[in-house]
């Protein structure tokens, strides 16, 4: 077991036992850990679906790594929620719910903190995912959260200036000229060049480091065809990629599946619908749109399905 699979293994092969020593991260039943301390548990909604709840504190820069490639292997919901350093035994939903209401009344306490934006942003995320853990637990929302929610409202409304349409116009049109000068720098780039150079390191050397960065959020929305919720669902999904290296398929999620699997997989598709593709190197397909296709925790565009299929032969 890798450390890049063991994140997607905990979620894709729930009766095993996965460690890397390399990286001090483990699972063991519905429980993930980094080091000793559980950073992500697995649960079932009222509804009886599967949901992640993971720390929403990122405790060291190490374990926040490890919490962020957990969430972002969860093929299902993830709720953040204030999980507490050092904790090996894992939590109940009630637990969940404690950590929740202590941690409200404890921001209630200090409301001039409310002045610092990054504090107001912290805190209002707080109650989102407070929300999402009510809604799908069916609990009653606590009156607290309401009477900071009106806080964070509040100074919001006060210290937002109102914004003046020319000015921002002009910011407006200054962005795009920037973004189109360094959109010159990978003007030749077929929709797979665009796809490596977001994702894969190898593919973006030579290019002005500190340009680099500009130029990957600029050709973002030119190969990001999904960015609108799922019906139904409590969350917005982030779209992953898919490239041919070599004999292999690498995935934005780090996942390395073998060029001929995914091939026949597609073909088969193509042939006989997907319906007849359970599985892609052990990796669930869960359903497809026009749009993209889900599997596991990949959401990948239909357009990268179609330009990869082109590489494949």
């Amino acid at each position: 077991m890798s450390k890049d699979t063991l994140f997607h293994d905990f979620f894709h092969n729930p009766k095993a036992r996965g460690s890397y020593s390399g990286c001090n991260v483990s699972f063991r039943d519905d429980k993930f850990y980094s080091y000793s301390t559980v950073i992500g548990q697995k649960f079932q909604t009222k509804d009886k679906h599967p949901v992640l709840i993971y720390s929403r504190d990122r405790m060291s820069s190490t374990t926040g790594r490890h919490i962020s490639y957990l969430y972002h292997a969860c093929p299902y919901l993830q709720i953040g929620a204030p999980f507490t350093y050092g904790n090996s035994s894992g939590y109940t939903i009630k637990d969940v719910k404690s950590a929740f209401e202590d941690s409200i009344s404890i921001y209630l306490n200090f409301p001039y903190r409310l002045e610092r934006q990054s504090y107001r942003e912290d805190k209002a995320d707080l109650l989102g995912s407070y929300s999402m853990f009510c809604e799908a637990f069916k609990f009653k929302p606590f009156a607290k959260a309401e009477k900071l929610s009106e806080a964070i409202r509040l100074v919001n409304e006060k210290r937002n200036k109102p914004v003046d349409p020319v000015k921002a116009e002009k910011r407006r049109l200054a962005k795009e000229r920037k973004q189109a000068k360094l959109l010159e720098s990978v003007k030749g780039f077929t929709y797979m060049d665009k796809v490596r150079f977001y994702c894969d390191p190898k593919f973006s050397r030579g290019f002005d480091a500190a340009k680099k960065q500009e130029i990957r959020r600029s050709i973002t929305q030119s190969i990001v065809s999904i960015i609108t919720p799922l019906p139904g669902s409590f969350l917005s999904f982030t779209p992953s990629f898919i490239w041919l290296d070599g004999d292999v398929v690498r995935t934005s999620q780090r996942i390395t599946i073998p060029a001929a699997i995914v091939k026949r997989a597609i073909e088969t598709w193509r042939k006989k619908g997907i319906g007849h593709v359970n599985a892609v190197g052990g990796y669930s397909v869960d359903h497809a749109t026009d749009d993209y296709i889900k599997i596991g925790c990949h959401y990948i565009p239909m357009q990268n399905i179609t330009e990869l299929e082109k590489e494949l032969g």
